[in-house]
């Protein structure tokens, strides 16, 4: 999603803080928990995201700078792999063990 713009560590800190904040929204929560991804695409999440990567800017400058104006079809991936880990529950978990 952001090739080397940033360590590993920080680019997944990044999006589990966007899938966080963004699950902080009950409205967005249920819109993905009972509708296809397409149909979610399509009603507040995407919104939410770009909320959240605006929120977040403070502490992932460098990311959330390339998804909002370096890399637009970014924001895509990133809006992908938000409603995915919403979806299920989970955050990015580098721990391999």
């Amino acid at each position: 999603l952001f090739g080397e713009a940033t360590p590993i560590q920080d680019q997944v800190a990044f999006v589990n803080q966007i899938s966080a904040i963004t699950g902080e929204s009950n409205v967005v929560m249920a819109q993905v928990e009972s509708n296809t991804r397409e149909q979610a695409m399509k009603s507040n999440l995407p919104g939410a995201v770009q909320q959240a990567v605006v929120r977040a800017l403070s502490s992932h400058q460098k990311l959330a700078t390339q998804v909002l104006k370096s890399d637009r079809q970014g924001m895509t991936a990133l809006v992908d792999m938000v409603y995915d880990l919403l979806r299920e529950g989970k955050d990015i978990d580098l721990d391999m063990d």
